[in-house]
């Protein structure tokens, strides 16, 4: 919970400093800036960074710390378009497994 805490409120000392949407992705994502976690001993760390802009339906989504996001429509994705990423390449630095991934 500590950890939650203190992560929380890096987040809320610097919200005025992410002046666009990408810079708030840095600051949840970059490892360096304290609030992405890799606790995942503890069951409390960050698999994935995600950001949706609902007046243009526009999603971007990055797996694991330090990377850029994936950038998609929405939108035509819910109207049956296909996405032209066939996947979500990123990387969580944990020697435990996933249950719902067979190995690899």
């Amino acid at each position: 919970m500590n950890d939650s805490l203190r992560r929380e409120e890096t987040i809320r000392t610097h919200l005025n400093e992410a002046t666009d949407a990408y810079s708030a992705f840095r600051r949840l994502n970059d490892l360096e800036q304290g609030v992405f976690s890799e606790k995942y001993s503890t069951a409390s760390g960050t698999l994935h960074t995600a950001f949706y802009f609902p007046e243009s339906l526009e999603v971007g989504f990055a797996l694991g710390p330090n990377r850029l996001p994936l950038l998609f429509d929405f939108d035509k994705w819910l109207q049956g378009e296909r996405l032209l990423a066939k996947r979500i390449n990123g990387k969580i630095d944990t020697k435990l497994p996933f249950p719902h991934m067979a190995e690899m």
